[in-house]
């Protein structure tokens, strides 16, 4: 189950905000630094498209998380920034720890709106797990003062060829909005869409993906001014057809991911 594995890391950093949500309020001299822990269950559904015959698998993992973002003096309008994550997994059947760095900037436009891009190497301690590069644009939509925040994310990822896979290339689109409670609460929810590229396998093994949607939500504590507290939940949908040889099956898979973490800006 390495591949649902490598799946479900890469939800959880969407729904635990390994790669920080609202990045787009990053400004210089700030330093994010957030730990936590997220369990997901993947159930995946087969089906013959042959013999109509049918199987399903179920897999729970459990995740530990750190992430660390940062932003330098800014340079003829441009703010620099760094980040890294690590994510511990533990499966069923096996272990592997994700790793990123990042590095990329900000700036604002005459209207005051930001605009955040950074590039990621994406990497593990498992073969099996394919390293990636990543692009991605942050986007702030919502208007100076408004009581909601809103942010719109376009991400394209590039999976490196290993052991004769290829394709499994990504391009997606979410959007994000915080809404603000009280002082002490906001609340977050995000939803997005994902394209992905057929992926094929060394003997004659395929996979096409269908697009895949995702939502979550997140409850946001204010416990002090530069600490909180966030408890989240996401639920991903996907389907596509596996071939090998003559032979295709149906797949689906479905993602339920509960995350809390501590979040502390300095």
């Amino acid at each position: 189950m390495k591949n649902t594995l490598a799946l479900t890391l890469a939800l959880a950093s969407v729904s635990a905000s390994a790669k920080d949500n609202m990045v787009t309020e990053l400004e210089s001299g700030d330093k994010w630094l957030r730990g936590g822990f997220a369990s997901a269950n993947v159930e995946y559904d087969f089906e013959s498209q042959s013999s109509g015959a049918k199987a399903s698998v179920d897999e729970d993992v459990d995740l530990a998380q750190v992430s660390f973002i940062t932003a330098f003096d800014s340079v003829d309008g441009f703010t620099p920034g760094i980040g890294f994550s690590v994510i511990k997994s533990e499966g069923d059947d096996n272990s592997v720890t994700l790793f990123d760095v990042s590095a990329g900037g900000l700036f604002k436009t005459k209207e005051q709106k930001t605009y955040a891009i950074f590039g990621t190497l994406n990497s593990s301690n498992d073969d099996d797990v394919r390293d990636s590069l990543e692009l991605d644009m942050r986007i702030q939509t919502s208007s100076l003062g408004s009581d909601v925040y809103n942010e719109l994310s376009i991400d394209a990822e590039y999976e490196l060829k290993n052991d004769g896979t290829t394709g499994g290339h990504t391009l997606g689109v979410s959007t994000e909005a915080r809404f603000n409670i009280n002082p002490q609460l906001e609340f977050e929810v995000l939803a997005g869409l994902t394209l992905e590229t057929d992926t094929d396998y060394s003997g004659d093994i395929s996979e096409s993906h269908d697009p895949s949607i995702n939502f979550a939500g997140q409850l946001n504590v204010n416990l002090i001014p530069s600490l909180s507290l966030e408890i989240g939940i996401a639920k991903y949908f996907s389907s596509g057809v596996i071939g090998e040889g003559g032979s295709k099956v149906d797949v689906e898979q479905d993602v339920t991911i509960a995350s809390i973490s501590l979040m502390t800006r300095f």
